[in-house]
C-alpha cells in the first residue's frame, strides 16, 4: 500500500461519512475553517486528537515525499496505516474525520501541498 493509497482511503472514508458532500477549498487561514472549535472533545480525546493530527501530517508529508520521486519503504505506509486505525477505533470515526478535514487544510495552508496527492498548487476539493 502506497501513502497515496492511504491518504485516499481516508478522503474517501470522509466523503462517505458525510453523503458525499465535499466543500472545495478556501484562501482562508485554518483556524477560520477550524470545525473543531465547535464541538470540543471529551478530555480523554485531547491527546488522541493530537496524536491522530501527528499521523495524518505524516501520512501526507510522506504522500508529498512520495509524489516527489523519493522511494520510500512500503512498511512505513502499513504502519502509519495501522496506526490511524488504532487511533480513529479510539477517538470515533466522525472525530477522526474532523481531525483529517482540519489537518488537510493546515498541511495545505503552510506547505502550498496537497496531502491527497503531492501536487503543488492545485484546487483540489477537500471537507
Amino acid at each position: 500500500m502506497s501513502y497515496l493509497d492511504l491518504a485516499q482511503q481516508a478522503k474517501a472514508r470522509q466523503l462517505a461519512s458525510a453523503g458525499g458532500a465535499a466543500r472545495p477549498v478556501h484562501a482562508a487561514p485554518p483556524d477560520e475553517l477550524n470545525e473543531l472549535t465547535k464541538k470540543p472533545p471529551s478530555p480523554g480525546h485531547v491527546n488522541i486528537t493530537a496524536t491522530l493530527r501527528a499521523a495524518y501530517r505524516r501520512c501526507f508529508t510522506l504522500v508529498v515525499a512520495e509524489a516527489d520521486g523519493e522511494r520510500l519503504d512500503p512498511r512505513d505506509a502499513q504502519a502509519v496505516h495501522q496506526h490511524i486505525i488504532r487511533l480513529t477505533d479510539d477517538a470515533g470515526p466522525l472525530w477522526a474525520d474532523a481531525v483529517f478535514a482540519d489537518e488537510l487544510r493546515r498541511f495545505r495552508w503552510e506547505t502550498a501541498r496537497c496531502g491527497l496527492c503531492g501536487g503543488l498548487g492545485h484546487p483540489h476539493e477537500d471537507a
